[in-house]
């Protein structure tokens, strides 16, 4: 691992270690009863060919949906992605310049939408998303999170689409996402301190010649 990438993900884990702080603070202060989130992956992209199944060598996305019922203050969540039933790589699709050259930042194939993306929620740094071993060769993960001291992430019953990881299967197979217990957050955490539900691991096949023939699952 680089120098510059070690300094970059230093910066990005210190932005975390402040969202602890503030998580502590707040949830000292708040009742967590009235609040309640929830966290699940869908799949779109050109590669989809079902529910929970693409083609492979074809682009596609993991999709997070999320919920909440209260204004929060911050939030971490580590995801990891595994290979399963043969499939061990992943290509991480990221964006490209005017003259085609792919982006240096690991993480730029996760992108945030719907406030996430910008300081219209985090207003201390916007969107953190280091990420560990983010070459394609699975396991790789990532820790996501974000800590507002005025706006906050408003409530959000409905689950929205906030972030998207774009990828490209390498070999047919299974590209499974689970929650992961990553540092220094630890476990998933919302502030107020509660955690949301999760139905993971979320499971996508990978076909490989004749499209018609798989069908994904998402385990509950």
């Amino acid at each position: 691992m680089s120098y510059a990438y070690t300094r970059f993900v230093s910066r990005k884990v210190a932005v975390l270690i402040v969202s602890a702080f503030v998580f502590g603070l707040v949830s000292m202060m708040s009742p967590t009863s009235a609040y309640a989130q929830s966290a699940a992956f869908k799949v779109s992209g050109d590669g989809v060919i079902g529910e929970d199944s693409v083609q492979v060598g074809k682009d596609f996305s993991l999709d997070l949906y999320l919920t909440n019922g209260g204004k929060l203050l911050g939030f971490t969540l580590g995801f990891q992605l595994t290979g399963k039933n043969g499939l061990k790589t992943v290509t991480h699709i990221r964006p490209k310049d005017k003259d085609g050259k792919e982006s240096k930042d690991l993480e730029s194939n996760i992108t945030a939408y719907n406030g996430f993306e910008s300081t219209t929620y985090w207003d201390m740094g916007q969107l953190q998303k280091p990420v560990y071993s983010w070459d394609g060769k699975l396991p790789d993960s990532v820790l996501l999170g974000g800590v507002a001291m005025n706006k906050g992430w408003p409530k959000t019953e409905k689950p929205t689409h906030y972030i998207s990881i774009a990828m490209r299967a390498n070999q047919a197979g299974s590209v499974c996402i689970d929650s992961a217990f990553i540092p220094p957050s630890g476990a998933w955490l919302f502030a107020p301190k509660t955690r949301p539900e999760w139905g993971g691991e979320y499971c996508v096949t990978a076909v490989g010649g004749n499209p018609c023939a798989g069908k994904g699952k998402s385990k509950k």
